[in-house]
């Protein structure tokens, strides 16, 4: 019985320890399973964390998308309104272009619908011809469609009948010989399909000047060729055959140096009124010459060399007037002196192209005076002679002009032959100075500073019927002092043509009168060069009108006298625009400004 309980008690042991053993199993399995599961738990969660740090990055990337995009979309918003409005502006230009286009358009047809304009070039108006002479006639007639016929009448006889075939220029020279004295109508008229208002000039024609019946005779002959030989030595220039000496009577001779041609005579006083040179009308008969001797003129235009044969023996002036006239002989034959009286240059070119020409041959004179030509008894007098030359002070400009020719050509030729003897002399003939401003400043013309170019467009159909062009030409800087010093003083003037780079005008005149349009247009080696310009420029009007001006819309500002003077200043630009009231010189001036 106790065996039995021992065995019970064994097995019961037994079981426990069975039961323990196998909860223990049981314990250490789950465990490595929770283990294994907290272990997966942890990776879930450094994935998850990984995961979530992830979508943190991409969300800070699509907010700063977001942003870049909302940018764009005001950026983009912006560029649309900018876009509509460059739109907008170039509907508007595109309008305005086409409203243009059928202005021009009428403009053209206007222009074709008119009669050609005729003008007569030569002879000038004032100029006395002599009976049983040749009068070469020159008349011209201009047309955009072209001038199809052209016809000349003298005294109501047909002198000429010209064929043009649709040519846009038609000239015409004719030659006339009126074989007496008395007044004679010269009449001009041209046709396009159209024919012109026929242009007229009255000839004045005397008896000729009997001639000398000693023609052949010259008494100072052998003079003259000692006077040749040397001023050729001391110039370095041969003369050449080709040119013919003629001896008139001195009476022949003043009739021969005719007064030197600005434009043609018609334009000569609209030019010199509306720049208030004159006051009132104007003779061209009355323009001074270059040239005043009594004994010797080298006429250029006919290769002649024009001698006094009933003056006697020359006196010592006589003598060193002949070698400035023996000088231009050599200019011409050697170089284009020609080109001072021809088309060919515009005007301010041909002063500067004078101012060479007489300050070469003032050069050469002074040196001839230096020399053993003359006795102290002879230099005496030639000094008194120059010291009671009259100068040419009636018109501001014509003094300014002799003043130029006589004082700054010399200075510049000197300046040329200080730089390299009669070589850079050569050298200036073949390439001269192209502007006033060149010779008042050689070093400009050394520097190789030339003028700007200037053009002012035509302004016929702006100003409307009666109104025709006079004269379109360059305004330089000599013109340009003369023309302020008659209202500002020296300092003023200096400093208000500082910086000159370029400057062109025109003139227009009404037929109906006496009424003027003027513009002119100024360029400047600087703004600072036009501000100064147009904070001077007001003393002018002012003292002339005795009036103040007046601030425009246009950005000018004009004054009203006896007509309307408005300047407008633009960057590097002045111009300046004269009418007879302000309602035409505002319209020129938009005129200008726009084309």
């Amino acid at each position: 019985m106790r065996s039995s309980a021992l065995v019970g008690v064994t097995l019961t042991i037994l079981m426990l320890l069975l039961v323990s053993v196998a909860a223990f199993i049981f314990l250490f399995q789950g465990r490595q399973t929770l283990e294994s599961r907290n272990q997966s738990l942890a990776g879930e969660l450094e994935t998850t964390k990984a995961e979530q740090e992830a979508a943190s990055g991409t969300r800070g990337a699509l907010a700063v998308a977001l942003a870049t995009v909302e940018s764009d979309s005001i950026l983009l918003e912006g560029q649309l309104v900018q876009s509509q409005q460059e739109i907008d502006e170039l509907t508007t230009a595109l309008t305005e272009t086409g409203n243009a286009l059928g202005l021009l358009e009428q403009e053209r047809l206007d222009m074709l619908a008119r009669p050609p304009q005729v003008n007569i070039v030569s002879p000038v108006e004032g100029v006395t011809l002599l009976a049983g002479s040749q009068v070469e006639i020159v008349v011209a007639a201009a047309d955009p469609v072209g001038v199809t016929e052209m016809m000349v009448w003298v005294d109501g006889r047909l002198l000429g009948s010209y064929v043009a075939n649709g040519l846009p220029l038609l000239s015409v020279t004719e030659s006339w010989m009126p074989a007496e004295s008395g007044s004679f109508v010269l009449e001009v008229e041209a046709s396009n399909g159209r024919t012109s208002t026929i242009v007229t000039r009255t000839l004045s024609v005397s008896e000729p000047i009997s001639q000398l019946s000693t023609v052949a005779i010259d008494p100072n002959s052998a003079l003259r060729a000692d006077i040749e030989a040397s001023v050729s030595e001391l110039r370095g220039l041969r003369p050449l055959p080709a040119t013919v000496t003629t001896i008139i009577t001195s009476a022949e001779l003043a009739e021969r140096v005719q007064p030197a041609q600005l434009w043609d005579s018609e334009a000569i006083p609209a030019v010199l009124s509306v720049f208030d040179f004159v006051t009132g009308s104007y003779n061209v008969a009355n323009a001074p010459t270059q040239f005043q001797s009594r004994t010797s003129y080298y006429d250029a235009a006919a290769n002649e060399m024009l001698v006094a044969g009933d003056v006697g023996e020359w006196t010592a002036s006589d003598q060193l007037a002949y070698v400035q006239q023996f000088v231009r002989q050599l200019q011409d034959q050697n170089f284009d002196l020609d080109a001072i009286n021809t088309g060919t240059l515009d005007y301010d070119a041909r002063l500067a192209l004078a101012a060479l020409s007489f300050g070469e041959t003032s050069y050469i004179q002074n040196v001839y005076l230096r020399g053993d030509y003359f006795s102290e008894a002879e230099l005496n007098l030639i000094f008194d002679n120059l010291a009671q030359t009259p100068s040419n002070d009636s018109i501001p400009i014509f003094t300014s002009e002799q003043q130029f020719r006589e004082v700054n050509g010399i200075e510049f030729v000197q300046s040329l032959i200080n730089i390299g003897q009669f070589d850079a002399v050569e050298a200036a003939w073949k390439n001269p100075p192209l502007s006033t401003e060149q010779v008042l400043h050689p070093q400009k013309y050394l520097d190789g500073e030339g003028p700007d170019a200037v053009d002012i467009p035509m302004l016929g159909t702006v100003l409307g019927d009666g109104w025709v062009q006079l004269v379109d030409d360059s305004f330089g800087e000599l013109w340009l002092r003369a023309y302020l010093l008659q209202q500002l003083n020296a300092e003023q003037v200096e400093t208000a043509v500082t910086g000159w780079g370029g400057g062109q005008f025109t003139v227009y005149g009404h037929n109906s009168g006496d009424a003027l349009a003027m513009v002119l247009w100024l360029t400047w080696d600087t703004p600072t060069d036009s501000v100064e310009f147009a904070a001077l420029y007001p003393n002018y009007p002012t003292k002339l009108f005795n009036s103040v001006g007046a601030l425009q819309s246009d950005g000018s500002e004009c004054w009203q006298g006896i007509d309307t003077i408005c300047l407008y200043q633009r960057d590097d630009v002045t111009f300046i625009v004269r009418a007879p009231d302000l309602e035409t010189a505002v319209t020129i001036a938009a005129e200008v400004e726009n084309n």
